[in-house]
């Protein structure tokens, strides 16, 4: 089975720190909801594991 594994990831958009994230791991055929207040970084997750980010 496949699975795409994050260690000690950061995401950034310009100076700000958008997300911070110690471990994830996603394996194939799961189902994932990223919930999270409003500027939390949901869609910033999703545009870097999509591959649309630069980090």
């Amino acid at each position: 089975m496949s699975s795409l594994q994050i260690l000690q990831g950061t995401f950034r958009l310009s100076d700000t720190k958008t997300l911070q994230l110690p471990q994830l791991t996603l394996n194939a055929g799961d189902s994932w909801a990223f919930v999270g207040s409003n500027g939390s970084g949901k869609s910033a997750l999703a545009r870097a594991l999509a591959g649309n980010f630069r980090f």
